[in-house]
């Protein structure tokens, strides 16, 4: 049974193709790019002398992953690889999407150490420390 409300709706009239143009858009036309994007789940964590940050982030190819070292900032984000008009599938239920992930690093993080590893749907970073200068105290004679 049709709703009344749609018996009288004449789809070919200029409201009714405008409804149905908005009914058939998808949310992400109406939102734009920057609503589309998301920011991972994340845990970031100090563990046995080093830190260690996971990010929830299924349905990528580990090649589709970007991360970067700014200024003691490390920037984790997607590489777009479809072209314009070219859909993207869901992998195993979780649709990719465009994300940006930045931590700002800790003073002591050794920049020079740094590893990631790709498995499941699971980024894991591991970013090594810089042993801890001992405070050193010493009395300075003035000649």
């Amino acid at each position: 049974m049709t709703s009344p409300f749609f018996q009288n709706l004449n789809l070919n009239s200029h409201y009714g193709q405008a409804l149905n143009d908005f009914l058939n858009t998808s949310f992400n036309e109406i939102l734009g790019k920057e609503f589309r994007d998301f920011i991972p789940n994340s845990n970031f964590q100090e563990i046995d002398g080093q830190y260690i940050a996971h990010l929830s982030v299924p349905g990528y190819d580990k090649g589709d992953i970007e991360i970067k070292l700014e200024d003691k900032k490390l920037v984790v984000s997607n590489i777009e690889t479809k072209s314009e008009g070219e859909s993207v599938k869901p992998v195993n239920g979780f649709m990719p999407k465009p994300f940006k992930r930045t931590f700002i690093l800790p003073e002591n993080a050794n920049q020079d150490n740094i590893e990631a590893k790709y498995f499941q749907g699971i980024l894991t970073l591991k970013i090594g420390k810089i042993a801890e200068q001992p405070k050193v105290e010493k009395k300075i004679v003035i000649e």
